[in-house]
C-alpha cells in the first residue's frame, strides 16, 4: 500500500472521527465537547491538506497543513485532560511556547534551507514532549486523588504515542535520509501513517467509552442521592417534632449533596418576613446579618417569591458587606432552595458552598426543587403536629400552659426534686382588683389585661420556668430554685407589672399580688400550691401589689 493510498484512508479515518465527535461529544460536558469537535474539524483540515498537498503552494501545503495537525494533536491532548481533571487546563502558556518553536523551525527549514527531514524531527519531538507531559500530568493526579481514570484507554493511548514518535525521532536522526515528499515511499512515513490511524480509531473508542464511562458514574451518583432522599423521607416518617426533623434534613444535605453549611428559613406569622430556623455551620461564617428577611430579601426571600432554585455566584451576593467576609473564608457560591407545599411556598433553605458547584458536578437544580418540596412536606405535618400540641397543651387566650399541661410538668418536677434533692418553688400570681376592671371597663378591656399579663410573664421569666393559667390566677412554677432565687423571678415580674398601662384603662396599670412556697421533703403538688395559695391570701389582706412567702409547717 503506498503513501498516498494511507493519506487518502487517514483522511477517511478523520471525517469518520468528526462525524462521530459530533454525535457523541454532547455528553461530555460543554468544555470537553468543545475542545473534542475542534480537534476533529482542525485534524480533517490538515489531513485534506496534506492530502492535496501538490496543488497548495508550500506554505499552506507544508507550514498550515502541518501547524494545524499539531493543533489536532494538541486539543485531543487537551480534551482528555479537561475530562479527566473536570475543569480547564494550563493550555495558552504551553501552547504559545509549540507555536513559536513551530514557526521558527518551520519557516526556517521550508524557505531558507528546506529540508524535510529536519521538520519530521521536529514535529514527532513536539509531539512526544505532549503527549509525555499528558502522561505524566495524568498519572500524578491519579495517584494522588486514587480514582478510577475515566480516560483510561487514552492514557495508555497517550503513553504509546510518546514511546511512538520518541522511536521516530531516534530512527530519523540515526537514518538521517533526506525525505523530499511524504508520499515518497519511506518505512518510517509509512509507520507512521498507519500509526495515526491507529491512534485515531483508538482515541475516538477510547473518549467513547470515558463518556459511557462517566455517564454511568453520574447515573449512580444519582441514584446515592436518590438513596439517600429515600433514607431521608423513610427516616422523617417516623418523626413529628421538629427537633428531630432538622438532623434528618441536615444528614440527607451533607450525604447527598456535600453541603457542610446551611440554614433553613421559615416564614414568620404574618408572612412578611422570615427567619432562619435551623443552622448547621462548618464554615464558622458570621451570621448575625442573615437570621432575619423581610418578605424577597436575602438569597431565601428571592427563592422563595421566584418558586424557583437559584444560584449565585458569592460576587454577585448583593450585600457586599457579607459578601467580602464569606469570600474571605472560601465561600465560592449560594443555592436558594424554596420549600413548596400545595399551600405555597413556607420557607428556603440557603446552602453554602466553598467549592465551584460546576466543576465539582454536585449541582442539580431539578433534584433540589424536588429535595425543597419533600422537606416542605414533612416540616409542614410537624409544623401542623407542634401547632395541635400547643392547641392541646396551652391556654388559648394567653398561649400560657393550660391546667392540665401545668400538671403534667409539675408531677415532673416534683419527682425530680425528690430524686435528686433539688430545690423547688411555685408562685400563685393574682391579677389586684381584676373584677373591677371587667365590671368597669368590660371584659374586652379584661382580655386584655389578661393578654398583656402573659407577655410580661414570658418576658421576666426564665426560660426554664414554667407559667400557666390556673383558674383565675396565674401559677409559676421555678424548677431548681430556692425560695430566694424564686423570689428574685417573682419581684421583676411585680415591678414589670407596676410599670404596665392600658388604654383601656385610662392608662392607669393593673398590679400583682403573689403568694409563694418551696417543697420541702414528703410535700404533695396539692400541698405545696395550697401553702403558695395562703400566702398570696396573706399579700391580698395586707394591701396587695406585693409578694408574700409561705410559712410551711411539717408534714
Amino acid at each position: 500500500m503506498d503513501n498516498f493510498t494511507l493519506l487518502a484512508t487517514m483522511f477517511i479515518v478523520a471525517g469518520v472521527n468528526a462525524v462521530f465527535t459530533f454525535a457523541s461529544s454532547k455528553n461530555a460536558g460543554e468544555t470537553v465537547s468543545t475542545e473534542w469537535r475542534r480537534s476533529s474539524i482542525l485534524l480533517l483540515i490538515a489531513f485534506s491538506l496534506i492530502l492535496t498537498q501538490s496543488s497548495w503552494p508550500k506554505f499552506i501545503s507544508i507550514i498550515i497543513a502541518n501547524y494545524l495537525l499539531l493543533l489536532g494533536f494538541y486539543f485531543q491532548i487537551y480534551t482528555a485532560l479537561c475530562f479527566e481533571f473536570k475543569k480547564m487546563a494550563e493550555s495558552k502558556p504551553y501552547l504559545k511556547i509549540i507555536t513559536i518553536v513551530y514557526a521558527l523551525s518551520f519557516l526556517y527549514f521550508t524557505y531558507i534551507d528546506f529540508h524535510t527531514t529536519y521538520r519530521i524531527i521536529i514535529i514527532s519531538s513536539l509531539l512526544a514532549l505532549c503527549y509525555g507531559y499528558a502522561v505524566v500530568k495524568t498519572r500524578k493526579n491519579w495517584k494522588e486523588s486514587k480514582n478510577l481514570l475515566r480516560t483510561k484507554e487514552v492514557f495508555y493511548l497517550f503513553g504509546v504515542a510518546c514511546l511512538f514518535y520518541i522511536g521516530r525521532t531516534v530512527v530519523t536522526i540515526i537514518e538521517f535520509g533526506q525525505v523530499n515528499s511524504l508520499f515518497d515511499k519511506n518505512t518510517m512515513t509509512t509507520v507512521a501513517f498507519l500509526f495515526l490511524i491507529f491512534f485515531n480509531l483508538v482515541f475516538l473508542m477510547g473518549m467513547f467509552n470515558a463518556t459511557i464511562r462517566e455517564k454511568n458514574v453520574l447515573i449512580n451518583r444519582e441514584k446515592e442521592k436518590l438513596n439517600h432522599l429515600f433514607d431521608f423521607l423513610s427516616d422523617t416518617a417516623k418523626h413529628l417534632k421538629l427537633e428531630d426533623l432538622y438532623p434528618s434534613i441536615e444528614k440527607v444535605l451533607r450525604k447527598s449533596f456535600k453541603v457542610n453549611t446551611a440554614a433553613i428559613f421559615l416564614k414568620d406569622e404574618g408572612e412578611n418576613s422570615h427567619s432562619m430556623n435551623y443552622v448547621f455551620n462548618d464554615l464558622d461564617l458570621p451570621l448575625d446579618e442573615v437570621k432575619h428577611f423581610n418578605k424577597g430579601e436575602g438569597l431565601s426571600g428571592k427563592a422563595m417569591e421566584e418558586n424557583r432554585v437559584i444560584t449565585i455566584d458569592i460576587d454577585t451576593y448583593p450585600n457586599r458587606h457579607v459578601a467580602d467576609a464569606y469570600k474571605s473564608m472560601g465561600v465560592t457560591n449560594l443555592v436558594g432552595i424554596p420549600l413548596k407545599t400545595a399551600e405555597g411556598v413556607m420557607g428556603a433553605i440557603t446552602v453554602v458552598y466553598s467549592t465551584d458547584l460546576k466543576k465539582q458536578n454536585v449541582f442539580n437544580s431539578e433534584l433540589f426543587y424536588y429535595l425543597g418540596e419533600q422537606i416542605a412536606l414533612v416540616l409542614q405535618n410537624a409544623l401542623l403536629y407542634k401547632k395541635l400540641t400547643q392547641l392541646a397543651e396551652t391556654d388559648s387566650m394567653t398561649g400560657l400552659l393550660n391546667r392540665r399541661k401545668m400538671q403534667e410538668m409539675f408531677d415532673l418536677e416534683l419527682k425530680k426534686a425528690k430524686r435528686s434533692n433539688q430545690s423547688l418553688t411555685v408562685a400563685i400570681i393574682d391579677l389586684d382588683n381584676f373584677k373591677n376592671v371587667n365590671d368597669n371597663y368590660g371584659h374586652d378591656c379584661g382580655d386584655r389585661v389578661i393578654k398583656n399579663a402573659a407577655r410580661v410573664f414570658q418576658k421576666e421569666c426564665r426560660e426554664t420556668d414554667y407559667i400557666s393559667r390556673w383558674g383565675e390566677e396565674f401559677l409559676c412554677l421555678y424548677a431548681s430554685s430556692d425560695m430566694s432565687a424564686g423570689l428574685l423571678v417573682t419581684e421583676r415580674v411585680r415591678k414589670a407589672f407596676e410599670k404596665q398601662s392600658y388604654p383601656c384603662l385610662d392608662k392607669a396599670n393593673v398590679t400583682i399580688s403573689a403568694g409563694m412556697a418551696e417543697y420541702h421533703e414528703g410535700m404533695t403538688m396539692d400541698q405545696l400550691i395550697a401553702q403558695a395559695d395562703k400566702a398570696l391570701y396573706e399579700a391580698k389582706r395586707k394591701g396587695r401589689n406585693r409578694i408574700e412567702q409561705a410559712v410551711i409547717e411539717n408534714t
